[in-house]
């Protein structure tokens, strides 16, 4: 059990620019009913028995005004883990090591916050129709106006899902070894996702939103280095993957009816760095290297991710101890 700390009940309300999808956008609805979700005849029901008629398009072009901010009436998460792994450092291969762990997790009454396109999703795609979600948001009302129906306002705070579920594999491998005068390490660790859903509807357990393979929860990570070492010289490689993931606002399950297959999913991600150092004296180290080596842009609806949007880094510095 975990109760709730003090930011995600307390946390100031703070202006925010939100650009979810409209689930009620016809589109978007005819996605859903084409792979056979049953999500689909909700958002029918609940976009009607919300004011917007058959074949509703979004109206808006830009981005709308919220807060994000922390909710007094959260109630405890409890959650029931499993876990089991392993550690293998074999006596005929010295300085080798290799951990396995598997991981099942469900949370019920999970403490999240929701992202806007989350929020908007899970007040039209239940069978309780309004609900909490609903209260989050607010649209146009006025038909005169070219922008009816279109979000006015959201709320981002932390709430309580139903349940939340996830299961997954975490492992690693270290190899530390000489060859003459030369120190070297090589490691590759990562995890690997079974499942990552959302149940948000309390009414209706068997209502999830699967989130693997969305933005930020990729199927596969990990990351790889190689260092060697030869007197007072060091030199350093590092890697970090991602496997492929949806765009910000692309739910993975309507991903290819919407944009076609392929569109709108980011592909693998290979992220390099490399560094050196050279200990000039006991107090004296200089270092240097490069960040993003193969100077990667972040993902097209991204500020800062997968990598900075200064691109290929050089750095060099000196330490110095007294």
């Amino acid at each position: 059990m975990r109760a709730p700390n003090i930011d995600e009940l307390f946390s100031p309300a703070q202006a925010a620019f939100f650009r979810p999808n409209d689930p009620c956008d016809q589109g978007q609805i005819d996605a859903l009913l084409a792979t056979g979700d049953p999500r689909g005849n909700n958002r029918v029901t609940n976009c009607a028995a919300d004011g917007l008629p058959t074949g509703f398009q979004d109206p808006l072009s830009a981005r709308f005004v919220g807060e994000t901010v922390g909710n007094t009436d959260l109630e405890e998460e409890t959650a029931d883990t499993f876990t089991v792994g392993i550690i293998l450092q074999p006596s005929f291969v010295e300085g080798l090591t290799i951990s396995v762990d598997y991981w099942d997790i469900e949370i019920e009454d999970a403490i999240q916050a929701p992202s806007a396109q989350d929020i908007v999703n899970a007040c039209y795609d239940s069978t309780q129709f309004p609900n909490q979600f609903c209260d989050l948001f607010t649209r146009n009302t006025d038909t005169d106006s070219p922008q009816f129906g279109g979000f006015t306002f959201l709320r981002q705070q932390q709430i309580n899902f139903a349940a939340l579920e996830a299961a997954g594999i975490d492992f690693q491998v270290k190899y530390d070894f000489d060859i003459d005068e030369h120190a070297f390490s090589v490691g590759v660790n990562g995890s690997y996702f079974d499942k990552l859903n959302n149940f948000f509807d309390p009414t209706d357990l068997t209502a999830v939103d699967p989130e693997l393979g969305e933005l930020q929860r990729p199927e596969w990570a990990g990351n790889a280095f190689i260092n060697w070492s030869y007197d007072r010289f060091t030199i350093g490689w590092q890697t970090q993957y991602m496997d492929r993931q949806a765009l910000r606002g692309v739910e993975i399950e309507t991903a290819t009816e919407l944009f076609g297959e392929g569109n709108a999913i980011a592909g693998d991600v290979f992220i390099h760095d490399i560094n050196a150092s050279y200990q000039v004296s006991d107090n004296l180290r200089v270092y240097g290297g490069v960040n993003n080596l193969a100077d990667r842009d972040p993902f097209i609806t991204e500020n800062a991710f997968p990598v900075s949007p200064r691109g290929r880094v050089f750095f060099l510095g000196v330490n110095v101890a007294y």
